[in-house]
């Protein structure tokens, strides 16, 4: 009777040892599958497919959000660093990304239409004297961009935050009221950052008379990846003179849209004075005679937007 106990415990023994001969193996393959998939998956996003810069220049990465982005970005976007005190990075090594010229060579400039929150898209042009305005400018206070919300400040040069800003200056190409050219950006972004940028490409055509390829791209959500953000982040500035091949012109770099002593709300426009501001000056009302219309997206058209997230 002992000896048959002790057989059908060893049998059961032998089972269950050829049980865990069978499963072990199985369980370490379906482990290892697991983690492939969650590392593959970039779930951390400072430690996945978006690395976090040590530097202050800005490197080539793919676009770890580019369903979310609109179709105006190129298939290969930029790792931009938060501001961090300075109105722009470069980019890409300072390297533009452009495709070659056919010749002859035919100066033009585009616009891309307005997305449906009325938000302008990428432009493009090939610059050179036939470009340049021949007419004065007028008024551009009809055309309200996305993001458009106006407030007055006493420490900021004629007070005003925004200012309808051009994708391609007026200076470049003379368009000028043209809505898919203009966009909400900050005193600081259109006068300290995009205009330096453009005279250089202005002074470059006047001397030599040769053509620049010139692109400027919106970035909208980036840093928050809110895809519907109808203020932009900024823009990435892209110029390289043609007949010399970049040695008069050439330089990729991305232009914060910022004020220091503002705080901005990107999915709006909407702004208020921070800290900082307080230390520099006030928050000043808008009288009749400044305040403007504020940038509303058609209602079908918000609609659409709100589905989409």
């Amino acid at each position: 009777m002992l000896r048959k106990k002790q057989k059908a415990v060893k049998e059961k023994v032998m089972l269950k040892h050829k049980k865990n001969l069978i499963f072990a193996p199985l369980l370490c393959v379906l482990g290892l599958l697991a983690s492939f998939f969650y590392q593959g998956n970039g779930a951390d996003r400072s430690g996945g497919n978006i690395p976090v810069s040590t530097t202050k220049q800005a490197t080539t990465q793919p676009s770890e959000q580019a369903s979310e982005r609109p179709a105006f970005y190129s298939e290969e976007t930029y790792y931009i660093p938060e501001y961090n005190g300075k109105i722009s990075v470069t980019v890409n090594n300072n390297e533009p990304n452009f495709a070659e010229l056919q010749k002859p060579l035919k100066a033009y400039y585009v616009f891309q239409d307005l997305d449906y929150l009325g938000r302008v898209g990428q432009a493009n042009a090939l610059l050179g004297k036939e470009t340049l305005p021949v007419a004065k400018r007028t008024s551009i206070k009809q055309v309200i961009p996305s993001g458009w919300h106006q407030n007055l400040y006493s420490f900021i040069e004629q007070q005003a935050l925004y200012a309808r800003c051009h994708l391609i200056a007026h200076q470049l190409c003379g368009e000028n009221a043209n809505a898919e050219n203009l966009m909400t950006g900050t005193h600081m972004f259109n006068n300290e950052g995009m205009l330096p940028y453009e005279n250089i490409v202005k002074d470059y055509i006047k001397r030599t008379g040769n053509h620049v390829q010139y692109r400027v791209t919106p970035y909208y959500g980036y840093f928050d990846f809110n895809s519907e953000n109808l203020l932009a982040d900024g823009v990435q500035m892209e110029a390289e003179s043609v007949e010399d091949n970049g040695k008069g012109v050439k330089y990729n770099v991305f232009v914060y849209n910022v004020q220091p002593g503002v705080a901005i709300n990107y999915h709006t426009g909407e702004n208020t004075i921070d800290a900082l501001g307080k230390t520099m000056g006030k928050m000043l009302p808008m009288s009749r005679n400044t305040k403007e219309k504020k940038h509303k997206a058609p209602k079908k058209l918000a609609k659409r937007g709100n589905k989409s997230k």
